[in-house]
């Protein structure tokens, strides 16, 4: 819009003015003086028109500006092809992260379970005398271990999650005028 403006105004100008109005003097003290200018020493309606052409010689300052709005557009244009570029970018990273969140999330539930069986074996084998309480006890700990990878899978799974609706731009809704955030956005893939 900045740049046609710009360019509308290299363009020599050309206006038209009209006035219309109403002369009225009436000169008393009394309150009624306000009034009386409309019935007493009524001059009456008067009308003028005006024309007025500007051709400015060089027109420097019009054409200084239309470059600097030229300028300026071109600039707005490569930063949103920028933005664009980033954004395509930024989600198929998000993707991936996400993608690879998914399979650690998997990966981390399965260890859970082996160690969860390992440990019931640990616990079958210390009742026939064939192992000690000590390797019950590490097993223990590897599984404590491998339940904390899996929370950690999980954290990683809801920080890609949201990372992937915030480079899609999705995680406001848009519902009657308003935008809300909602809770199934954010356990949800877009």
């Amino acid at each position: 819009i900045l740049l046609v403006a710009a360019a509308l105004d290299k363009r020599p100008r050309l206006n038209l003015s009209l006035n219309l109005g109403y002369t009225g003097l009436d000169e008393t003290d009394s309150e009624s003086g306000y009034y009386g200018s409309f019935w007493e020493n009524v001059r009456g309606l008067n009308f003028s028109a005006t024309l007025s052409y500007q051709f400015p010689i060089k027109n420097n300052s019009a054409k200084g500006v239309w470059q600097q709005r030229k300028f300026a557009y071109q600039q707005a244009k490569i930063q949103t092809a920028d933005l664009e570029r980033k954004i395509c970018s930024d989600t198929s990273v998000a993707l991936e992260a996400l993608v690879r969140s998914i399979k650690e999330c998997k990966e981390a539930r399965k260890s859970v379970d082996y160690y969860k069986k390992a440990l019931e074996n640990e616990k079958l084998k210390l009742r026939m005398g064939m192992t000690t309480v000590i390797d019950v006890v590490t097993m223990e700990d590897y599984l404590m271990n491998a339940m904390l990878a899996e929370v950690s899978a999980r954290q990683k799974y809801a920080n890609s999650l949201l990372q992937l609706r915030y480079s899609t731009g999705t995680i406001l809704a848009h519902k009657e005028g308003r935008y809300l955030v909602s809770s199934d956005h954010l356990i949800s893939v877009p």
